[in-house]
């Protein structure tokens, strides 16, 4: 009966993996109360889609993040990685 949880939720993430970007893994542990024979693909899909796309968006929110270092307090990009100057030359 195991096989059957782990068989139901690997075609449930086959499906829909082009939610999340590429190189993210994933732990899925099945809850306790399961029971194998109620467990059908329509199933796992309503409870593992909502979170496949929470985790995709995180996950590509917190790249964009990481990608962009050059943004400052007030999260106006300066040139070249520099605070950004007011017109009397003081760092803002």
């Amino acid at each position: 009966m195991r096989n059957r949880v782990k068989r139901v939720l690997r075609e449930c993430f086959r499906l829909h993996q082009a939610l999340l970007p590429p190189a993210v893994d994933l732990v899925i542990v099945p809850k306790r109360h399961l029971k194998p024979e109620q467990l059908d693909l329509a199933a796992a899909t309503r409870e593992f889609l909502p979170l496949l796309k929470e985790i995709g968006g995180y996950v590509v929110l917190r790249r964009e993040q990481n990608a962009c270092p050059d943004i400052s307090r007030d999260g106006i990009a300066a040139p070249g990685g520099l605070e950004p100057e007011t017109a009397s030359g003081v760092k803002a």
